[in-house]
């Protein structure tokens, strides 16, 4: 399978490989959980400034959507920031679907820049409320789909920052292995 997983209890901002996945607000300005995190540890003037130079002033991420900055102060080479649709709000298929595409960019990006390494943290779990469950569920469900579509081989870690995150990644995790066999 050329997408590996491991499911990881950890501070994404602290893993040493090439890329690490920010869940950011559509405007790509430090927002609040893992973002907030990732600005300060990055770098919040360089990763700001980097972000308008590139992006432009007004620049806005749609969810679903993904680019790509430097890491800056990271031990991590890359960000790759996500947006990440609103489970509480619009049609629940289209969120969806979104939350899906923020997989599909993320991985689209790897292969895209050559990145071998990528820490994604629960993604839409916080803020947007997605139901650990659900979330964790689309998360690898894409992912082992993507795998199944790509050349080349991508160490996906699943950085969870509590025990039930780590807990529900883990258990889906065995389960997605079991139902492979």
């Amino acid at each position: 399978m050329p997408i590996s997983f491991q499911v990881v209890h950890c501070n994404i901002e602290d893993l040493e490989i090439e890329a690490v996945v920010n869940s950011a607000n559509t405007s790509l300005r430090k927002g609040s959980g893992i973002c907030r995190s990732i600005y300060k540890y990055a770098g919040e003037e360089n990763l700001t400034s980097y972000i308008i130079n590139n992006f432009g002033e007004d620049f806005k991420l749609m969810p679903g959507e993904a680019i790509l900055t430097p890491g800056f102060e990271l031990a991590a080479k890359y960000i790759i920031h996500t947006v990440t649709p609103k489970f509480y709000l619009g049609d629940k298929a289209s969120n969806v679907e979104a939350l899906s595409s923020c997989y599909v960019a993320i991985i689209k990006l790897a292969e895209e820049y050559g990145i071998k390494s990528i820490g994604i943290p629960c993604l839409g779990v916080g803020h947007h409320r997605w139901q650990m469950e659900l979330s964790v569920s689309i998360a690898l469900d894409t992912l082992i789909w993507l795998s199944q579509n790509i050349s080349e081989k991508i160490d996906v870690l699943f950085c969870c920052y509590n025990d039930e995150q780590f807990v529900y990644y883990q258990r889906a995790l065995n389960q997605a292995k079991q139902n492979c066999k």
